[in-house]
């Protein structure tokens, strides 16, 4: 097998995106009864989402609503850029849910353990000796 006439795992990508687009638009044009409808519920015109079904991306607003309107997921009709910027803000925001999670645990446990070093130590006379513990 020639490896230079190999696709690119990246045109794969976008080869395999293609098609979930275009039936997300037939989606949306279908259960709205035609493009002139959907228009007139998201306050465009015919022409502009005709253009936005060409270019294979709607703004993100406008398919949120669609979405609402529709029941065709919004990720469906965004560009790949807006996707992957929502997916980038979407781990960004859990990220920082984990790591408040985690700030406030290890305050907890240094809490935990200034309280303990804070507590008598009945066995600190004993030169090492636990003995008296049972060791």
């Amino acid at each position: 097998m020639d490896i230079k006439n190999k696709p690119m795992p990246d045109q794969l990508e976008v080869e395999c995106q293609a098609p979930n687009k275009a039936i997300a638009f037939e989606e949306v044009v279908a259960r709205a009864g035609g493009v002139a409808a959907i228009s007139r519920a998201i306050c465009i015109t015919p022409n502009e989402f005709n253009r936005w079904q060409k270019q294979g991306s709607v703004p993100l607003g406008k398919a949120m609503v669609m979405e609402h309107l529709y029941g065709v997921s919004f990720r469906n009709l965004l560009s790949d850029d807006d996707a992957l910027w929502l997916s980038l803000m979407q781990l960004e925001r859990s990220l920082g849910d984990t790591k408040a999670e985690l700030t406030k645990a290890l305050k907890l446990t240094s809490a935990v353990l200034d309280t303990i070093a804070k507590l008598p130590n009945k066995y600190s006379g004993n030169n090492g000796d636990l003995s008296e513990v049972g060791v």
